[in-house]
C-alpha cells in the first residue's frame, strides 16, 4: 500500500427557501471546501460578531447623535451579515436570499444563520482541528502544545 493522500472534506448540502405554505420557492446549493473558506469563514464571522456587538453597545447609547451611530451601526452588521452570506452561498444564492425575504432581514436572519452556526461553523471548524492535528503528527509536535490562533 502506498502513502495516501487527500484532499480536504467538503460541504454539500442545500438550503431550502420555504414560504408559509410549506412550499420549497428556491432551493440554494452549498458546496463548499472547508480548508479553502476557513480563513476567510472566521474574518467574516468575526466581523460580524463585532458588528453586532457594536449595534447592542449604541443602542443603549443615549443623545443626539445616537439615531446616526445606530444607522451607521445597522449599515455595518447588515454588511457582515450579508459578506458571510456571500462567501457561504455566493452572490446567486445571496440574491436568493434577499429577494426571497423581501426587505424582512430579522425574519431572515433568525431563518438563515442557525444554517450557518450548525452546519458550516462545525464543518469548519472540524476541519481546522483535524488539519492542526494532521501537521502535529507530521513534525512531532507533542499534543500538550497548545496552538495559538
Amino acid at each position: 500500500m502506498g502513502y495516501q493522500v487527500g484532499r480536504s472534506k467538503r460541504i454539500e448540502e442545500t438550503l431550502d427557501l420555504v414560504d408559509s405554505e410549506g412550499i420549497v420557492q428556491h432551493t440554494i446549493p452549498v458546496a463548499l471546501n472547508t480548508s479553502d473558506i476557513a480563513r476567510q469563514y472566521r474574518a467574516q464571522y468575526l466581523h460580524l460578531i463585532k458588528a453586532q456587538q457594536a449595534y447592542a453597545a449604541l443602542r443603549q447609547a443615549q443623545g443626539e447623535e445616537k439615531a446616526e451611530a445606530v444607522e451607521r451601526a445597522e449599515e455595518a452588521l447588515g454588511e457582515a451579515v450579508l459578506g458571510l452570506f456571500r462567501l457561504v452561498f455566493g452572490d446567486e444564492g445571496l440574491q436568493q436570499i434577499l429577494s426571497f425575504y423581501d426587505g424582512c432581514y430579522i425574519e431572515m436572519l433568525e431563518n438563515v444563520l442557525p444554517f450557518l452556526t450548525q452546519v458550516v461553523a462545525p464543518a469548519v471548524q472540524a476541519d481546522a482541528a483535524q488539519r492542526k492535528q494532521r501537521i502535529a503528527q507530521n513534525y512531532g509536535i507533542p499534543k500538550a502544545r497548545k496552538w495559538r490562533h
